[in-house]
């Protein structure tokens, strides 16, 4: 743990380095903590429009979300191979793998592309926020004040302001979890009360959202850090008799067959929806594909190609409600477990698998690691994180290159359950 608190306070200049440096001499630099508030921002600013305008647009779509992100691409390049000595990151990396052959005999290549670009955005963060610690505070600061920013914003009438979305929300609260435990100290009472302020209004942001899955993911972060960290026990304390005065004044209404049907704005109708809707209709969709798992298609065993699953997916659920893509039909899976398995096949399949259990074999003794990877399952059962290339791709990377700096669970001495890896 000093080690790795010492990251934070080392020298350190260049903004570009070759390799990178040791985990205890290494301080970002201003270049590349100026690279990091703009990468926030930038995962701020999307909320999914930039992958909605390159799947519209093609070619010309994806070269701008290359340039967007090209900054970042090229400060995790010049690390070279080192960040993939952390086993999550070389885990990804093996999932890419796993995924680029089906382009080959994808229908809709540019499609699989773009969904693996948001993989490698992952990973260029992976890599940066592993070779320096530090930026992690920088996450913190640049994701709170985006979410000030956007509710004074919403408060003040001003739309051109994106509103966070549950991942991105997750995101800064993954950053401050993992920045406030690293750095924890005695504190005054100020700056204690300021940081759950903090935890109760991303919990907040994620809650608004009306998405169940986040939310639940939010709540699994705070209670497992609560157990640790008084500021989060504040939080989740706040947290409980807020929704209990919330739903209490709005009162119980009958809840619809599907929050599909639900106005984002009805929070209670959204959220009471949840024991009847067969979870906003994925019960119906993973059905469908079950249904045509069993007659053993071809994506079963080599993957029907990342980029055609949404349409895939939309062909085994005729009766669903879908979107239009281009003139074709189009349907999510909502399951990250499944967009793999119908775009890789049983490869890709084991390919996650073997991301998940990287992950799992790093956690330490502290409940916030246990908490942070349950958040990142539940995310991943019920939509797509890894293949967000805004908010998803960066709290996946805060949870790899924060577990990824430890040794798994086989390779510690009964008292390095904490250590960093060196």
């Amino acid at each position: 743990m000093t080690a790795l608190a010492s990251a934070y306070r080392a020298p350190s200049t260049a903004l570009f380095p070759r390799s990178a440096p040791a985990v205890a001499a290494a301080t970002p630099s201003v270049g590349l903590r100026a690279l990091t508030v703009y990468g926030v921002l930038l995962a701020l600013g999307l909320q999914g429009n930039l992958p909605s305008l390159m799947r519209g647009t093609g070619a010309p779509g994806a070269v701008l979300m290359v340039l967007a992100h090209l900054p970042l691409y090229v400060a995790a390049a010049r690390l070279g191979v080192a960040p993939f000595r952390d086993g999550p990151v070389r885990a990804l990396a093996a999932l890419v793998a796993a995924l680029v052959p089906s382009l080959l005999w994808s229908e809709h290549p540019l499609d699989g592309a773009i969904k693996l670009a948001a993989i490698g955005t992952a990973i260029a963060w992976a890599a940066l926020l592993s070779a320096w610690p530090g930026l992690v505070a920088d996450v913190v600061r640049a994701g709170l004040a985006g979410c000030a920013a956007s509710a004074v914003g919403a408060a003040a009438g001003l739309g051109f302001l994106p509103v966070p979305s549950s991942s991105f929300s997750l995101s800064v609260l993954f950053a401050a979890g993992i920045h406030w435990r690293a750095t924890a100290s005695a504190e005054r009472l100020a700056a204690r009360a300021g940081r759950s302020f903090a935890l109760v209004a991303l919990i907040g942001l994620v809650f608004m959202s009306t998405f169940r899955a986040p939310t639940i993911g939010a709540l699994l972060v705070l209670g497992f850090f609560a157990l640790r960290s008084r500021e989060a026990r504040v939080a989740l304390a706040i947290a409980a008799i807020a929704g209990a005065v919330f739903f209490s004044v709005e009162g119980p209404r009958r809840a619809p067959s599907y929050a599909a049907t639900v106005e984002r704005n009805d929070l209670v109708g959204r959220y009471e929806s949840i024991s009847d809707d067969r979870l906003s209709g994925r019960g119906d969709i993973w059905a469908g594909i079950l249904a045509d798992a069993s007659t053993s298609p071809r994506w079963l065993f080599v993957g029907g190609g990342l980029g055609d699953v949404d349409f895939i997916v939309a062909a085994a659920n005729p009766g669903v409600m879908s979107f239009n893509l281009r003139g074709e039909r189009v349907l999510s899976p909502h399951n990250l477990f499944l967009e793999v398995l119908i775009g890789a096949g049983i490869p890709g399949a084991l390919a996650l698998l073997w991301w998940l259990g990287s992950l799992a074999s790093r956690l330490g003794s502290h409940p916030l690691d246990a908490g942070l990877l349950a958040c990142t399952v539940v995310m991943c059962g019920s939509n797509v994180p890894l293949l967000d290339i805004g908010g998803g791709a960066l709290f996946v990377a805060l949870l790899c290159a924060h577990l990824g700096r430890r040794e798994p669970i086989w390779r510690r001495g009964p008292l390095d359950d904490e250590a960093p890896r060196v």
